[in-house]
């Protein structure tokens, strides 16, 4: 998914970071394709977004006791509120 041989270790170092921008970006209704392409990134860094992605769906498995199934059926303003949670929580660690 990613170009580079340390991305995934990048994306772990950098969690808070990535968290923080994309909070930022998402409050200010800003674009976060930054996150998800392949042709932009953060620090050279491409489709971030994924990375943050799949910690989201593990915080709401190991948090709130979820299945991925009990994920897929959650409302569209519960989930965003789930999200700026998760984000909030990982960009202060």
């Amino acid at each position: 998914m990613a170009d580079k041989n340390d991305w995934i270790d990048y994306c772990v170092k950098n969690k808070d970071v990535l968290a923080k921008e994309y909070l930022e970006s998402f409050e200010k209704g800003l674009s976060t394709i930054k996150f998800w392409s392949s042709w932009q990134g953060i620090d050279g860094y491409t489709q971030t977004g994924y990375y943050l992605g799949y910690e989201f769906i593990e915080y709401l498995m190991r948090g709130y006791s979820l299945s991925l199934e009990e994920i897929a059926k959650i409302g569209t303003d519960h989930i965003r509120r789930l999200v700026i949670e998760f984000l909030k929580a990982i960009r202060s660690t």
